[in-house]
């Protein structure tokens, strides 16, 4: 619970505010029965915010705008002046900003591919680098494994694993996502381009040669980590943590595999969240807590200072860290925790979701191979993702509400055909009848509805 945080307790200690912490059991239905309801509020509420979500919460009159006190948060209102970025996917349009986001303004990734070391050694390849090598990999790998060759193999080849939220970033190769994306300075939507035609004929083409779970699409948790245990998979993408969970309880050791390069030698990346320095999880205050708005803005504004961003992420030095080398690093109070695992025991301690992050504790935690790992998936270039925080007008949103659903549903039917082998991307008909479908589904629409906000932006943080 939060108020049996050490960093938070010491928060109302050094800022001298009196709080109580409420944990209810079921965060999501409570928040949205006193949003609806607008009865008995907290005075601050965490929570993950959209644009389109705050602005009907502040219409509603459930929660403040807190640009009228930036003054009382001269921490906060710092960063905000320094970035631009940050302000603008802060602020709304009308200059309102509508809750404190937990801020990190560094960049770094915890989830990617990794391979079967044994695997990639048995075929004496090298990591591959790009799509086409990582395809010339799983064919070896299964024409070893039909010659029965292959070491350490479970009953079956599934060579590629992973979920399709996380396999589609291997499209990042062929310079698309599935998703909405930049290309030269407009928004585009990615299944309409060439490149996302490029990425599903390799798919359908692992798919065909059985180089892809086929489960993939359909796959439960603990089915997805099976087929690792039992040795069926060869390489997947997700966080690295998972990765050692397989090795914590099998033979198996990974290496890592950069996001593949495109037909330039460049590794691009669409993931959107690769952009956020604003991110969506932050605190409303509400407007029952206006009343107490001055020790509000006191101790909220001081996890936005250096001393507040070192008390939250990392705690007390000399008790939960200490500085080795010029670096902070984790004491044995949370690396050598008799309950938990150094990654659970340190929320015993900190917080670092909350105020403003210092993003080396990502590595604190984790080993050299961690660390490496975490820097090659970092690699990459962000500027064609999409932007994670476009403020639209109300007749916006209305019109993205009205279309997104539908057109991500009917994209998602024909990937997973394509992804399964059941449909081939190769063919001019399927293709022109999956464009088609787009075209019905009014992406048009959506596509110039995003860029008008896209453009609203980018004359934002000029």
């Amino acid at each position: 619970d939060t108020k049996d945080i050490m960093a938070v307790q010491k928060l109302s200690e050094v800022t001298g505010v009196k709080t109580d912490w409420l944990n209810p059991s079921d965060p999501d239905t409570e928040f949205q029965m006193l949003m609806t309801s607008g009865e008995n509020m907290p005075d601050a509420m965490f929570y993950k915010y959209t644009p389109q979500d705050v602005v009907n919460y502040a219409a509603n009159g459930n929660i403040i705008d807190l640009s009228p006190y930036l003054d009382d948060m001269p921490n906060l209102k710092k960063l905000l002046d320094n970035n631009p970025k940050l302000k603008a996917q802060v602020t709304s349009e009308d200059g309102k900003i509508y809750y404190l986001p937990w801020i990190t303004e560094e960049k770094y990734y915890f989830e990617g591919m990794m391979m079967r070391k044994d695997w990639l050694e048995a075929v004496n390849m090298e990591v591959p680098t790009n799509n086409e090598e990582l395809y010339q990999v799983l064919k070896a790998q299964k024409a070893l494994f039909d010659e029965g060759k292959l070491p350490n193999a479970g009953d079956k080849f599934y060579g590629l694993g992973g979920y399709p939220t996380q396999l589609i970033k291997l499209a990042y190769g062929f310079d698309t996502t599935n998703e909405f994306m930049i290309e030269d300075g407009k928004i585009i939507y990615g299944p309409t381009s060439n490149g996302y035609r490029d990425a599903m004929k390799w798919f359908y083409k692992l798919s065909k040669e059985g180089l892809i779970d086929p489960d993939v699409l359909s796959m439960e948790r603990d089915v997805y980590m099976q087929h690792h245990t039992t040795n069926t998979t060869s390489a997947f993408v997700d966080g690295y943590s998972t990765f050692q969970e397989v090795e914590a309880t099998t033979d198996i050791e990974y290496v890592p595999v950069g996001y593949m390069k495109n037909a330039d030698g460049k590794i691009m990346e669409y993931n959107s969240t690769a952009k956020r320095i604003a991110q969506p999880y932050g605190w409303a205050i509400t407007k029952t807590g206006e009343k107490n708005i001055e020790d509000i803005c006191k101790l909220f504004d001081y996890a936005y200072s250096e001393e507040g961003q070192t008390l939250m992420s990392w705690g007390i030095e000399g008790d939960t860290y200490e500085v080795k080398d010029g670096k902070k690093v984790y004491t044995d109070k949370i690396m050598k925790d008799a309950e938990y695992s150094a990654g659970i025991a340190v929320a015993k301690y900190v917080k670092p979701d909350f105020g403003l992050t210092d993003v080396a504790t990502q590595y604190a935690l984790i080993d050299d191979r961690g660390m490496k790992t975490y820097d090659m998936w970092a690699n990459t270039d962000v500027t064609g993702a999409m932007e994670p925080t476009l403020w639209t007008t109300d007749e916006e949103s209305t019109l993205i509400s009205e279309i997104f659903t539908d057109l991500k549903t009917g994209a998602e039917e024909y990937k997973e055909k394509f992804m399964t082998g059941a449909a081939d991307p190769n063919d001019d008909k399927v293709w022109k009848e999956f464009q088609s479908k787009l075209e019905s589904l009014r992406v048009k629409e959506i596509t110039d509805t995003y860029n008008a906000a896209y453009q609203r932006f980018a004359e934002r943080i000029k």
